[in-house]
């Protein structure tokens, strides 16, 4: 009996198919049919209607990402990216989640077994069951508007900014760093994303800031004016030692079903920085976030979440503001302006 979301696979080799018709089947997902090739694909797409869709990216022909943009062009659908992939991939892997994709998973190998496979892909589709997925919104170089912070300036040790994202996230996280004014304090992210993407997510956001984006690495003293992407597959925490704030790098359990958790993030930076700490909610699916906002707010930081209108997935800012997190809500735009206006409030109380 199969109930929920009706899959559509789409890959080219007939074993892989076979393979994730039955890992679907077993876990009671509709499987509503399974194309070969970008040509069948698109007019089985037309026909059924699919609620997903599962993508490999080395097709004959029309290659996954050509055939993914025509997706989100035409037939706007949630899409799960489903490829083996090379060193050469993470900028492949980034590019499919900025043209709308809403994960990417490597197949199954060495370091990545069926079942862990199964378990992240029965996960995201469950998710995607449960949320209202939107196709991402471009951004245009005519919406980034240079802001000032009017001289304010900040000390390591002091304020700390964290932020964290799922789906919809590379594009966020794009447009609010490009409106960052210099001179803000450290900023800490973890966004959910393949392991192997995160190197080139941050060298795509240090070309749009004009703060420093990196991947935090262990020991790493957050400093004003940059920002700190949790690497792949681990952890971040922020700790405070001897006046400043350094980060920790965890390779724990899952946390909400992710590694990095903006969970474990929020609850460190709660932590360590207390009234001090600014945490913001980007886009996403599920619940990660939302605890460690509560805590956030608990220990008298500031909150905010982006709102429903410009979110790809509404999921994990409703969360935080459902259950009363959330000092402010926000449009992706207007966050900016929103940080800024928050330190500005703080120089003039003192």
């Amino acid at each position: 009996m199969t109930s929920g979301p009706a899959v559509l696979i789409v890959d080219d080799a007939s074993t892989v198919r076979a393979i994730l018709r039955s890992i679907l089947r077993a876990h009671g997902v509709s499987v509503a049919g399974s194309a070969g090739d970008a040509h069948q694909a698109k007019v089985m797409l037309q026909r059924l209607r699919p609620d997903i869709v599962l993508l490999d990216m080395a097709m004959p022909e029309v290659d996954g990402l050509t055939f993914l943009k025509g997706i989100m062009k035409h037939q706007p659908t949630p899409t799960i990216v489903i490829s083996a992939w090379t060193e050469r991939g993470s900028e492949l892997a980034l590019k499919c989640l900025e043209e709308g994709a809403v994960s990417v998973l490597p197949k199954p190998g060495v370091n990545y077994d069926v079942e862990r496979f199964t378990e992240d892909l029965c996960h995201q589709i469950d998710l995607i069951g449960k949320s209202r997925v939107l196709a991402p919104r471009a951004v245009g170089a005519g919406e980034v508007v240079s802001l000032d912070l009017g001289g304010v300036q900040f000390d390591a040790g002091a304020e700390l900014i964290a932020v964290g994202a799922s789906t919809g996230g590379p594009a966020a996280l794009a447009e609010l760093f490009a409106r960052l004014p210099l001179g803000l304090p450290g900023i800490v992210v973890a966004q959910h994303m393949p392991a192997m993407a995160v190197e080139s997510l941050a060298k795509r956001l240090n070309g749009v800031s004009a703060l420093e984006v990196a991947v935090g690495q262990e020991g790493d003293v957050v400093t004003p004016g940059r920002i700190y992407i949790a690497p792949g597959g681990r952890h971040m925490k922020v700790i405070r030692r001897m006046g400043q704030y350094r980060i920790r790098l965890w390779d724990g359990p899952k946390v909400c079903f992710n590694r990095p958790s903006v969970d474990v993030l929020f609850e460190s930076v709660a932590s360590a920085a207390g009234a001090k700490a600014l945490a913001i909610l980007l886009t996403g699916m599920g619940n990660d976030g939302a605890a460690g906002m509560g805590k956030v707010r608990e220990g008298g930081g500031y909150t905010i979440a982006q709102d429903e209108s410009t979110c790809v997935v509404y999921g994990m800012p409703r969360q935080a503001v459902d259950r009363g997190f959330v000092c402010q809500v926000s449009s992706l735009h207007a966050i900016p302006e929103s940080i800024v206006q928050h330190y500005g409030e703080r120089r003039a109380a003192g």
